[in-house]
């Protein structure tokens, strides 16, 4: 890079951060903390998108939604914290966790991970004959991790409560390996 063009880039920077400073000084703090947040996110492409991702890697997932009842964006949005669980073999979470890191739609990079092993019943499936074995035991990684203060839409959230409250009444078995549990929770309460 020449000197000529760092001296450009740097005036650029210069200039565009003088803009900015003009502009934030116009904002209020609220206006602020939601141009942060970005765009709220719909629940349900989340819950596809880490959905497939898992299944491509062979792992089950849990999704556990928290809402901050203390923090709303507006009338659109709820602030959420997302608890992710994936359980599988290490190549499967690997894989799992580097997808999601490097989905620029997704834009979700995990905090707090955490990684234990527990045996936990498995149904195996022979890939040639298609058969399945029921209640085996197997040691298997679990991996944790949270995506706190992410605004999401409060009409996916209001379609994923009726879909759970639909389910209770039903009655029926649903053998998914993806799950979504969603709680209301104030800051602090974990």
């Amino acid at each position: 890079m020449a000197e000529s063009d760092l001296k450009k880039a740097v005036t650029e920077h210069d200039s565009s951060y003088e803009i900015y400073e003009q502009v934030a000084g116009t904002k209020t703090e609220e206006e602020k903390q939601k141009a942060l947040l970005g765009q709220a996110y719909d629940l349900e492409f989340i819950w596809v998108t880490l959905g497939t991702y898992a299944s491509e890697s062979k792992c089950d997932l849990t999704l556990e939604l928290s809402k901050n009842q203390n923090e709303s964006t507006d009338s659109t949005a709820e602030v959420c914290d997302l608890k992710v669980q994936v359980v599988g073999a290490y190549t499967g979470i690997i894989n799992f966790i580097e997808r999601i890191s490097t989905d620029n739609d997704l834009k979700i990079i995990p905090e707090n991970l955490k990684m234990y092993s527990e045996y936990r019943t498995v149904k195996l499936v022979d890939e040639e004959s298609n058969e399945s074995e029921e209640g085996t035991k197997k040691l298997m990684l679990v991996t944790e991790f949270y995506k706190t203060n992410i605004p999401i839409s409060k009409n996916t959230i209001s379609k994923i409560e009726s879909q759970e409250e639909a389910d209770k009444l039903s009655d029926t078995n649903n053998d998914s390996t993806i799950n979504i549990k969603i709680k209301t929770s104030t800051k602090g309460d974990e």
